[in-house]
């Protein structure tokens, strides 16, 4: 059997400060990631984020309190167990790691964001 990896997928709004809240919330609770993968596309970053020696449930818990973000747009988790993590990166979202398979998927959406983003072509007012 391999080994039990979590992936954490964020998409936050491009602000200086929501990689560090992002990975913030990991080290209060003394969790160094195996991986991080950020990238910037126009006015949102996403976030890749592996994970391994978590339980499903810490990752549920982790997955909502990254939803509660306010910079935070959308997060997933998905747990995988990985049958060579010599393999795996933190990859685009449109790729998938090598697994012998899903064992859940948590995921929070932000659908009414208090900070909605500005239209393209719109100037931001003071």
């Amino acid at each position: 059997m391999g080994e039990a990896r979590q992936i954490f997928r964020i998409v936050a709004i491009a602000d200086p400060q929501a990689l560090p809240r992002v990975v913030g919330l990991f080290a209060q609770r003394s969790l160094v990631p195996a991986s991080i993968r950020a990238q910037r596309n126009g006015q949102l970053v996403h976030i890749d984020l592996m994970l391994d020696g978590i339980d499903p449930a810490t990752a549920a818990i982790l997955t909502a309190k990254l939803g509660e973000g306010m910079l935070i747009a959308d997060v997933s988790c998905h747990s995988v167990v990985v049958t060579d993590p010599a393999a795996v990166t933190a990859a685009p979202t449109t790729a998938a790691p090598r697994s012998s398979g899903v064992e859940g998927e948590w995921r929070t959406r932000r659908d009414s964001n208090p900070w909605p983003l500005p239209s393209e072509g719109s100037a931001l007012s003071s």
